[in-house]
């Protein structure tokens, strides 16, 4: 393996726990939108990106399988999250149609 191929890895896996630690954020302490978007689109890893580096380096596999257990356990922490959202929105839209307004009585003169 070469420096440039160690050192493309070491970035691609730098990216990846960027990416999966914004992912976390979402997860535990939601921000503005706007932010989020700005973060990112910065630096956000793409399959791309790794294209030529070739396979992993030896000395970066114990690396690359945390990052991707890490990354495997926040997918289903936001699967969680949103399920858990999804019922909360039910729940909401049920409330809201049971509140709609609705006659109090019925004119049958009129």
């Amino acid at each position: 393996m070469s420096a440039d191929q160690d050192a493309g890895w070491q970035e691609a896996l730098d990216q990846i726990e960027a990416d999966v630690a914004r992912a976390q954020t979402l997860i535990t302490s939601p921000a503005d939108p706007e932010i989020l978007a700005a973060q990112s689109a910065e630096n956000q890893f793409t399959p791309a990106a790794a294209a030529g580096l070739g396979p992993v380096p030896d000395g970066l596999r114990v690396r690359a399988h945390a990052v991707l257990n890490r990354q495997q356990a926040v997918q289903r922490e936001l699967s969680e999250a949103l399920q858990a959202t999804r019922a909360h929105l039910r729940v909401v839209e049920s409330l809201v149609k049971r509140n709609a307004p609705q006659a109090v009585y019925l004119d049958i003169l009129g």
